[in-house]
């Protein structure tokens, strides 16, 4: 990804980190529809600290699910396991992360919220 690309990521996901309910549609809508963006629209560091990792969660929290909820979940699944053997407490992140995401069903397999809430079992890291 460019550097301007690079930076609009990282400006997006600190703006819904911290915006609204209302920001958090339009941010979702706005990678719906600008899916060439949404595709490019990576981290360019592993998930290996909380910050990074909640960047990661942040970012797919963002993407809500793209175009299959299953690619989704596939796409956490070893965010969480990276971060994990890192020594990062997923849990936390994950739950702050699920209360930020979509709640609508889009392909009928749930939200963007019930990867992120069953990523982790409140008793583990």
């Amino acid at each position: 990804m460019n550097a301007q690309a690079e930076q609009l990521t990282s400006e997006l996901i600190e703006d819904y980190a911290t915006g609204d309910a209302e920001m958090h549609r339009a941010t979702r809508h706005l990678f719906d529809e600008y899916r060439s963006f949404s595709w490019a629209a990576t981290r360019p560091y592993q998930p290996v600290t909380d910050e990074c990792f909640r960047a990661h969660l942040i970012l797919l929290s963002m993407k809500d699910q793209e175009r299959d909820t299953r690619d989704a979940i596939v796409t956490l699944q070893p965010i969480c396991e990276k971060a994990r053997s890192a020594g990062v407490k997923t849990y936390p992140v994950l739950a702050e992360t699920a209360e930020l995401s979509g709640d609508v069903d889009k392909y009928g397999m749930g939200s963007t919220r019930n990867p992120l809430r069953r990523a982790t079992p409140k008793s583990v890291t």
